[in-house]
């Protein structure tokens, strides 16, 4: 192999090593802007959701609120198309107190936004709340069963995995908490014993 064969494949490795340092830093500072819109949604002021304890629910609703962001904070969180969305919202924070003599063990809830006329079923699957016990489930608890646009038609989602933190676009749905868009009711409760009370879907209409 000649000298000049060998000075240039020498310059073609090292530019691609020069490549993939540039790459692997650009990777590594994505990752650290990522972390600390993380850690800045976090430490955002925790918006309130109007809710309302409609009479006979076992389950009494001592505090809602949510987190509010950005299309582009959300794009940059997740790497999902913000569908044409300004703003979005992530799953409630709740506090309930469990006025019933049965210990629940599932928890479904509705949230809507009065703007979009789009609603969501979440689901805590893992509920163990004594009888008159406080219980607070956060954002990461929750699961998305179904949603819904204004005409109603549902769709029902698959089984989702336990949601790890705020990056992660099943946390989060389109439209904004602010301006008393949001809505929150109870929708069902299931007891040990199997047993479930579920919403009246007339009395508990969201708007």
């Amino acid at each position: 192999m000649s000298r000049v064969a060998k000075l240039t494949i020498i310059v073609v490795v090292a530019s691609l090593i020069s490549i993939v340092i540039v790459i692997a830093r650009s990777s590594h500072s994505a990752e650290q802007r990522k972390l600390a819109l993380i850690q800045r949604v976090k430490q955002s002021p925790d918006i309130p959701i109007n809710f309302t304890n409609f009479e006979g629910v076992p389950l009494i609703i001592q505090s809602a609120s949510t987190k509010e962001i950005s299309a582009t904070d959300y794009y940059q969180l997740t790497g999902e198309n913000a569908s044409g969305a300004n703003r979005f919202s992530a799953f409630p924070s709740v506090t309930v107190v469990n006025e019933a003599n049965q210990r629940v063990t599932r928890l479904m809830v509705t949230v809507g936004n009065r703007q979009t006329k789009k609603w969501f079923i979440v689901t805590f699957r893992e509920a163990n709340i004594a009888p008159q016990q406080t219980f607070s489930m956060t954002a990461r608890d929750w699961s998305r069963d179904k949603s819904a646009g204004a005409n109603g038609d549902s769709k029902t989602g698959t089984a989702l995995s336990k949601v790890r933190d705020f990056d992660e676009p099943k946390l989060w749905w389109p439209g904004g908490a602010s301006a008393n868009n949001l809505v929150f009711r109870i929708a069902l409760i299931e007891f040990d014993n199997g047993t479930k009370w579920q919403a009246d879907e007339v009395k508990g209409s969201l708007w």
